[in-house]
């Protein structure tokens, strides 16, 4: 073996970050001379080993700063978390190359895939009782795992794993969600903690985003009385179901409703009647119609249409006649004397009664009317031209 061994510190602005070791087969004493150059030949060592680190290091937060102006924009430009979640893994896993990483949402009292990268066989759901992903979402607090053979709460999936960085995706002051990456050389530090924060905080600004995207539209939609569809997505959806009917063959029937009297009613007994009189006809018809088929809209003021897809005029005749009767069936919650509230109703379908919005709206019109000439509470249906 060696007979002789020297060793020189590498320090670098006092800190001691390695050692040049020099080995000699046969004894040999250092003397001042060698003892100085070993020294000088440790300092330059030094000062490589350190530029070397420093150079990494830059690379590395290149990377870094470069994955958090892409998400960043992702973020400013994009109204769907799931499209945003999918390009942070990617990127988390490809450009900084974390081997294992996964987004998981909370979802009752489980834990949710939403995104992942390097698992194989991942489960959807995982209980939000277990592991270090489990513990992250329910206390709020970011864990730092340097060594996962120490953490209790550690589940194996991959031997490989050394290390364990989970943070928490708060969204008003609540937990929704965590950002988790595994390593396999343990080369985590409290630099990756840190991105993975402030990624997790874009994670909830894009959920902010969509959650007020989503408000917005159903303002823009939604009547505010009833919580129907308004006159404004009635037609909307009437164009765009029609092209599908056009396009497939399939029939598109169309039922028109109006509320006997109301007028009457309204001058009698005032507005605030009027609108109970209006949201009680809206539950009739949200109970009575086919919940994620048909689509049930306040045309406006006491007029209501429903759309019903792959429905023939035959059939829709029976859903208005069986909406009548409901309607007729149900007591106004009110303090003035009123029995029932009636109503008169048009049925009309495409093709034969029209083939495009406006004549098949006109046909369901002209039937309802004359459902009210009749005397109302009735159901009239257009006569094919």
């Amino acid at each position: 073996g060696y007979r002789t061994v020297a060793s020189f510190p590498l320090r670098y602005r006092e800190a001691i970050i390695g050692v040049l070791a020099l080995y000699h087969d046969e004894v040999h004493p250092y003397e001042a001379p060698e003892t100085a150059l070993g020294m000088a030949f440790a300092n330059q060592a030094a000062i490589a080993v350190q530029n070397t680190r420093l150079l990494e290091e830059a690379g590395h937060r290149a990377h870094q700063l470069g994955l958090l102006n892409r998400i960043f924009t992702r973020v400013a430009t994009s109204l769907s978390p799931r499209d945003l979640f999918d390009a942070l893994v990617e990127e988390l896993h490809t450009t900084l190359g974390y081997p294992l990483v996964t987004i998981r949402r909370i979802d009752g009292g489980q834990l949710r895939d939403v995104a992942h990268r390097g698992y194989t066989g991942l489960q959807e759901t995982s209980p939000i009782s277990v592991g270090i992903i489990g513990r992250v979402a329910r206390t709020g607090q970011a864990a730092f795992v340097t060594d996962i053979s120490r953490d209790p709460d550690y589940i194996a999936w991959d031997p490989r794993v050394t290390q364990e960085v989970c943070v928490p995706i708060v969204h008003q002051e609540r937990v929704v969600g965590v950002i988790c990456v595994e390593v396999f050389e343990p080369n985590l530090r409290p630099d990756d903690v840190n991105l993975l924060t402030t990624l997790a905080g874009y994670a909830a600004v894009a959920l902010e985003k969509a959650q007020l995207y989503e408000q917005t539209q159903e303002l823009a939609t939604t009547d505010g009385l009833t919580g129907l569809l308004n006159y404004r997505a009635f037609w909307q959806s009437m164009e765009r179901e029609l092209e599908r009917s056009m396009r497939y063959g399939l029939p598109l029937a169309l039922i028109m409703i109006e509320i006997d009297k109301f007028k009457r009613f309204n001058d009698a007994y005032g507005h605030l009647r009027g609108d109970e009189v209006i949201r009680m006809i809206a539950r009739v018809l949200q109970q009575e119609h086919r919940a994620q088929i048909d689509i049930v809209a306040r045309y406006g003021g006491d007029e209501f249409m429903i759309l019903l897809p792959h429905t023939q005029k035959t059939t829709a005749a029976e859903v208005a006649e069986r909406i009548r009767r409901a309607a007729e069936a149900t007591p106004l919650i009110s303090a003035v004397e009123l029995a029932s509230v009636t109503l008169s109703l048009g049925v009309a379908c495409y093709p034969e009664d029209g083939k495009s919005p406006d004549a098949l709206v006109e046909a369901v019109d002209r039937s309802m009317y004359k459902a009210k000439q009749q005397g109302g509470n009735a159901v009239a249906v257009a006569n094919t031209s």
